[in-house]
């Protein structure tokens, strides 16, 4: 969905699990990909989904949710995800006009689909890139602002909440660099609410709590500076912020900004609250103007909660939107989020990013599978990666998701152009758990690079879901090097077979790809037409593919996964 990747778990204490999820760097790729598009929904009925999203290269991201709760075949056809029926891509098993796969309950698979070289037909990239091309060489005065990072992140609110200090801050940044996360991208360490005191001074600016953080912010910065990360703070447009503790920047526009640039701040999360029911389109061009004129490059990252549909008029003013209420650490939370940021998928380019709000891998409210699942999706919408748990505990499997590096591939793929060819435009990963204590899970999760080059493939385009039938679901979308990442979702509690076809994903039905699984690190025989495989409940896999010139079965079929699969096709 090229969504923010914002982790929100306690990545001091992350298990193996959530580490794997959070660190998938080829669904990682998927969601940074630099086409910008953001995935959408494109096929399936009742709760099994396809959703795709056009990448970098010609490449489609697929996802395949199954939302149902028993398993369900799911199947993604290239007419479905706008490829040519024609399409021929490479995997690691060829595959042609559609992929298919048992998809388990609450569980995805994902697919990134390539083409073999020649022109899959996909009907958005041209258009993508053209569109992306026009606003780039033309900006507007707002928009043209300064930017220095991929943006992924660490943020302290999922986990942390109002309790944070120096320490916290300190530990968590010693924490991305020892684990291994920062070499990954997630260099912008956020400092959510509840850092300033009470009032503003006599001279009406901010003042950092000093029982909190006494040495003051720019010392914080340095610190963090020192460690080749970049810091991030928070403010809301409005009279206070949202935990009431501190006040807002409403009216203080100028003061806060050169504040900010002053302390050496790279990042600014800018929330919504006690806003005196002015519309965001009159009160948030004041902070974006303001941040402009300290020339400093300062990632801003509206928190209007999706509430005016940012997605549709903040792209002038902002690096990323959320599109969506606050995320909790449920998979009935996660999977509404992802629902509602895909429907603005269209409004998802390099530069500009729909936020389906920060990671809650790493946390504990979900399984394993269902972090996976988690990871996948906002990798493959190239939302910003931001780890909401604690990283200095960071467990096995949230590492292995948070760095896998083909996934991360998927969300940053390097077609991505900011704003005078910028790359810092990608969408951000930003992490909100705990990354002091990560366990092995989660720190697997979040340094998965696979996952991670998918979020990050420059093409940048987000997933889209181009099938759903039950509770399974497709996703895909282009990546660059005419590759597509792919992902087979199962929603329910039971197993599913789902199939992602070359025409739910765009791809000319003669075909052949060769499909690579980025959170097994395996690859698959060549397949031709289909994409199948069957997923246990509560899972997703996301394989990325690419296309090769060789004869293969109509599908890729019978791949055993644990409810979901995220293929990379390339």
């Amino acid at each position: 969905m090229k969504a923010p990747r914002l982790i929100g778990c306690d990545v001091r204490t992350m298990r193996n699990e959530s580490l794997e999820i959070l660190g998938n760097s080829e669904a990682i790729a998927v969601n940074q990909d630099k086409l910008g598009v953001q995935g959408k929904k494109v096929a399936g009925g009742g709760d099994g989904k396809v959703w795709c999203s056009p990448l970098r290269h010609g490449r489609v991201a697929v996802v395949m949710w199954n939302r149902g709760s028993s398993p369900a075949s799911i199947t993604a056809k290239w007419i479905d995800v706008g490829l040519q029926p024609s399409a021929v891509h490479e995997t690691t098993s060829s595959v042609r006009e559609r992929i298919s796969a048992v998809v388990d309950t609450h569980a995805c698979k994902m697919y990134m689909l390539t083409p073999n070289g020649t022109d899959v037909g996909y009907p958005t990239l041209d258009r993508r890139r053209s569109k992306a091309g026009r606003r780039a060489s033309e900006p507007s005065r707002e928009r043209a602002r300064h930017d220095s990072s991929h943006g992924r992140s660490w943020n302290t609110w999922n986990h942390f909440y109002c309790n944070i200090n120096k320490t916290v801050i300190r530990e968590s940044a010693d924490a991305l660099v020892s684990t291994g996360l920062a070499k990954l991208g997630y260099r912008y360490v956020n400092i959510d609410d509840c850092w300033a005191e009470h009032d503003r001074d006599s001279k009406g600016y901010l003042v950092p709590r000093k029982s909190t953080f006494p040495s003051g912010i720019k010392a914080l910065a340095d610190y963090v500076h020192g460690k080749g990360l970049k810091l991030g703070i928070y403010s809301d447009a409005g009279s206070r912020t949202c935990s009431q503790t501190m006040p807002g920047s409403l009216g203080h526009e100028q003061k806060d900004a050169e504040t900010f640039a002053s302390w050496g701040i790279d990042y600014l999360k800018y929330d919504n609250c006690n806003n005196g029911d002015l519309k965001p389109m009159k009160r948030y061009p004041a902070m974006t103007r303001a941040l402009m004129s300290t020339g400093r490059p300062i990632f801003l990252s509206l928190c209007e909660w999706g509430d005016m549909h940012p997605a549709l008029w903040a792209d002038k003013l902002g690096n990323s939107w959320r599109t969506t209420m606050d995320i909790n650490d449920s998979w009935e939370s996660m999977v509404s989020r992802a629902d509602q940021n895909e429907v603005y998928a269209e409004h998802a380019r390099p530069g500009g990013w729909n936020d389906p709000d920060m990671l809650e891998v790493g946390n504990g409210g979900m399984s394993n599978d269902e972090y996976i699942v988690h990871f996948s999706l906002w990798a493959a919408s190239k939302a910003p990666l931001l780890i909401g748990c604690d990283v200095r505990n960071l467990s096995k499997e949230t590492l292995a998701i948070l760095g896998n590096e083909e996934v991360i591939a998927v969300n940053q793929d390097s077609m991505c152009r900011l704003l005078h060819s910028n790359p810092s435009l990608q969408a951000p990963l930003l992490i909100g758990c705990d990354v002091r204590n990560l366990s092995k899970e989660t720190l697997a999760i979040l340094g998965n690079e696979e996952v991670i080059s998918v979020n990050q493939d420059p093409l940048g385009v987000q997933a889209k879901k181009v099938r759903m039938e039950g509770d399974h679901e497709v996703w895909t979308a282009p990546l660059s090097g005419y590759r597509t990442v792919v992902v087979l979702l199962n929603r329910s509690p039971e197993f599913r077979i789902i199939t992602a076809q070359w025409d739910d994903i765009g791809i000319p039905p003669k075909t052949v790809v060769e499909a690579r699984d980025l959170w097994k690190g395996i690859d698959y025989l060549k397949y031709d037409n289909c994409n199948n495989g069957d997923l246990k409940p509560m899972k997703r896999e996301e394989v990325r593919e690419q296309s090769e010139s060789q004869c293969a079965p109509p599908c890729l079929q019978d791949v055993p996964i644990d409810a979901s699969s995220s293929i990379r096709i390339g």
